[in-house]
């Protein structure tokens, strides 16, 4: 199961520092600037927590699921309660080029509930 503290833990190790380069990544509420370098140094661990989530999310599966259900695992388990913790792990996911939001934040008002479609691919094999 994803540890959801993990997440968090990793959303604060990968912001920026002065130090370094800067990779802006939007979110749905909260806009974040991560370190290239702790980004890169965190990469294959977040690509192993964005593998447990459902294969919906995956490309070559389902090619995107709603945002609101990146808080289920792939075995159907709430891993969080909170939407600010699923936030920060597409938004490292993201600064990784291991998930991408659907469509620009225009188009999200049309999915359903308002909320953007998120699809994620593990490892560096493809572009998004």
């Amino acid at each position: 199961m994803i540890d959801p503290e993990r997440v968090k833990e990793l959303y604060g190790e990968c912001l920026l520092n002065d130090a370094d380069d800067p990779v802006d990544v939007e979110g749905i509420v909260h806009p974040c600037r991560f370190s290239k370098a702790k980004l890169a140094e965190h990469h294959d661990e977040i690509g192993n927590i964005l593998a447990q989530l459902p294969d919906t999310f995956k490309v070559g599966h389902g090619g995107g699921w709603s945002f609101l259900n990146v808080c289920q695992d792939r075995d159907g388990n709430l891993w969080t309660g909170f939407h600010w913790t699923c936030e920060m792990l597409v938004q490292l996911g993201i600064g990784t080029g291991q998930a991408k939001w659907l469509g620009d934040r225009e188009l999200w008002a049309a999915f359903p509930n308002g909320m953007p479609y998120v699809i994620v691919k593990v490892g560096k094999e493809l572009p998004l």
